[in-house]
């Protein structure tokens, strides 16, 4: 985790650190925030909380001047300042705790909650290639909740996007990240890094991703390396209000939670139980749609026990309508177009 900081207010775009070394966190000490966005319309209102310190810190930067921290550690709008449509949308505070600092951005809430996750990024209607910068701004414009997309660590420890182990005639473990970024895409593009895509959504305040980490063939040192990586990128790069973080890897996915305990994670695997999966501190379950066919009490489940629930890849409209009457909470989909048509009946 970072600690560093300055405050300032509104669209300035801060810049990631490189991604070309291997950074291990200390999960004790890692600091995180309740929540990262601010309710719009509400004087006054509460926004969060630290989460991972004692006492109460101070604010040490707000160069809006519209923050506050009570004596409950919450940090509040001042009395009278409300965020409104005309507001900026991305705010930057630090904390002082102790003899340690560390920075954050607020943003306001306008991200939008319609469930279709557009799988890899909306691409197949668009002439652009899956987890491409191109696919990530098409599902933006389409107004999806989210857009997911995969990372690999290159050879020399960069964070590249690519579903599929290998990408341009070249294996992503085993290339340095230069050279992955030279693979051409469609439209013109290339093989973006983790950087790239978190640096374009912060531009805005209305889409998320849903960032899969994918399981290393190098063995579990190479995965518990990429998954600390992943997590320290998001935090250098304060964008927590964007990524949410979902594995194949269980042992992955708790890492993510034990080292950010308040992002929202989800497990790929349905080979455990979700009281275990609960238990482990996850947020919620991302199976393929054809568990809730085998078992159509699975949505009701996860409800009672306070798991999200994601289905994927979901491509066919009578599965889509039945999973959105049962209640799931999304729907990973390499048609978003359908899926928003659905959710917007």
């Amino acid at each position: 985790m970072k600690y560093l900081l300055l405050g300032v207010a509104s669209l300035f775009m801060i810049s990631c650190t490189s991604q070309n070394e291997t950074k291990q966190i200390d999960a004790d000490s890692l600091i995180s925030l309740e929540s990262y966005t601010i309710p719009m319309n509400q004087q006054g209102a509460t926004i969060s909380k630290a989460v991972g310190i004692e006492g109460v810190p101070t604010l040490s930067q707000d160069t809006a001047q519209i923050f506050n921290i009570n004596n409950k550690g919450e940090i509040t709008l001042n009395e009278g300042i409300q965020l409104t449509t005309n507001s900026p949308f991305k705010y930057e505070i630090e904390l002082t705790y102790g003899d340690k600092k560390k920075s954050f951005i607020l943003v306001k809430d306008e991200f939008i909650k319609n469930g279709v996750i557009a799988h890899r990024g909306a691409w197949k209607h668009h002439e652009v290639s899956q987890n491409s910068i191109g696919s990530l701004k098409a599902a933006i414009a389409l107004g999806c909740e989210a857009a997911e997309f995969d990372v690999w660590y290159s050879s020399d420890n960069e964070i590249i996007l690519s579903h599929d182990p290998e990408i341009g005639g070249l294996k992503l473990e085993e290339n340095i990240g230069a050279d992955l970024k030279k693979v051409e895409l469609l439209s013109g593009e290339f093989v973006p890094s983790l950087n790239d895509y978190l640096e374009l959504i912060k531009t805005q305040n209305k889409t998320k991703v849903v960032l899969e980490i994918k399981v290393s063939q190098k063995g579990a040192e190479r995965n518990r390396e990429l998954t600390d990586a992943v997590v320290n990128a998001v935090h250098t790069a304060k964008a927590q209000a964007w990524v949410d973080y979902i594995c194949f890897s269980f042992d992955n996915i708790k890492r993510v939670s034990e080292l950010d305990k308040t992002a929202h994670t989800a497990y790929l695997e349905t080979n455990k139980a979700l009281e275990e999966i609960k238990e482990a501190k996850i947020s919620g379950i991302d199976y393929h749609f054809s568990s809730f066919e085998k078992d159509s009490t699975l949505i009701d489940r996860c409800n009672q026990l306070g798991l999200t629930t994601n289905f994927w890849t979901v491509n066919e409209e009578l599965i889509m309508q039945k999973l959105l009457n049962a209640g799931a909470r999304f729907i990973t989909t390499d048609e978003p177009e359908l899926a928003l048509s659905l959710v917007q009946k």
